[in-house]
């Protein structure tokens, strides 16, 4: 069996490629833009208007993932799933009404 080598460039022509390598190697998270799914972008339009309530006490409204996203009057309809988890990872809360759940609302003064 041969044992295969890679050969090394000495001298001048090492810079060179050690150059060459290190532009090839892609961004880290730190250097990239930061980018937010439809449904984070979402969410963040209801932060403008409201905090998360606590308590159904403190909810000055309550509204289902439907109404929020109607309220939006957006033409993209957002993943369900996608949008529980922005909310939820936002601090808001999910209600059960004893007919439907609802997100648990304060208006911001």
């Amino acid at each position: 069996m041969s044992k295969k080598t890679t050969p090394r460039v000495i001298g001048f022509g090492a810079n060179f490629q050690a150059n060459d390598q290190t532009e090839s190697t892609p961004q880290t998270p730190d250097e990239s833009p930061e980018t937010f799914s439809f449904e984070e972008q979402l969410v963040g339009i209801v932060l403008k208007q409201y905090d998360p309530a606590g308590t159904v006490a403190e909810a000055t409204e309550q509204k289902s993932s439907t109404e929020l996203i109607d309220e939006m009057e957006s033409v993209i309809e957002p993943e369900k799933n996608k949008l529980y988890v922005a909310m939820t990872d936002a601090g808001f809360q999910l209600h059960y009404t004893g007919e439907s759940f609802v997100w648990l609302l304060k208006e911001k003064s």
